[in-house]
């Protein structure tokens, strides 16, 4: 509501209307073409089908540092775990998706992106527009645009040992003053590392920058990692 002006627009909450589930994993676009019946999985694509008693929506992401779908399907949480189990589709948990998703950089509601934030401190520069109409926040996301660069920016941090950080745990520079905190935080598989998200003053978030967490060696890095 409080980003309307004078447009005659109602805001309904469908939630209780839809379940969703993601999928992810080295499997998908295999799994994606043979459901679809030979549709390429090519992200940002969509492809809408008729499953038991209700239509699925299939939205390819690329949330991730393997493929990954968002399925959507009417009504509340319909019954799909037989369905699932004759694709060979095993349930993961949140845990093994944020790794995932810490190693790619995808910014993530809760985590990376809240309402002190604007778009280009929290990876979500793609997604604004700086040549359309007026709305609410334009000004300053065309000052930073035009005329210099974002106070932050959101880095990933490869931190040495095996201890993970919590949310908002400061980020030091070598002068021991703060210059970010702990977004998100993780341990990779794929890295054997602990990994982070950190959104970071733009004078200490060089690639290669050596911070420090909880004591901790912290490497600034690019994503994916």
């Amino acid at each position: 509501d409080r980003v309307l002006f004078a447009e005659d627009v109602r805001i309904t909450d469908k939630t209780s209307q839809k379940a969703c589930w993601i999928l992810f994993g080295e499997g998908v676009p295999a799994w994606f073409n043979r459901l679809t019946g030979g549709a390429d999985c090519q992200p940002r694509s969509f492809h809408v089908m008729q499953a038991e008693s209700s239509a699925m929506s299939l939205f390819v992401m690329d949330w991730l540092v393997v493929p990954s779908l968002l399925l959507v399907m009417d009504g509340e949480t319909p019954q799909v775990d037989p369905f699932f189990e004759s694709l060979s589709i095993e349930q993961a948990d949140w845990e093994q998706f944020h790794a995932l998703r810490v190693e790619k950089g995808t910014p993530w509601p809760e985590f990376e992106v809240d309402e002190t934030m604007i778009p280009y401190e929290c990876g979500l520069e793609n997604a604004i527009s700086v040549t359309k109409g007026c709305y609410v926040g334009q000004e300053i996301i065309s000052r930073i645009h035009h005329l210099g660069k974002p106070p932050r920016m959101l880095r990933g941090l490869l931190i040495e040992g095996h201890d993970i950080p919590a949310r908002h745990q400061p980020v030091q520079d070598s002068k021991g003053t703060e210059v970010g905190k702990i977004l998100s935080a993780c341990w990779s598989e794929r890295m054997q590392s602990v990994i982070a998200t950190s959104s970071i003053r733009a004078k200490a978030c060089q690639p290669g920058a050596t911070l420090a967490v909880a004591g901790k060696t912290a490497q600034v890095a690019v994503f994916p990692f």
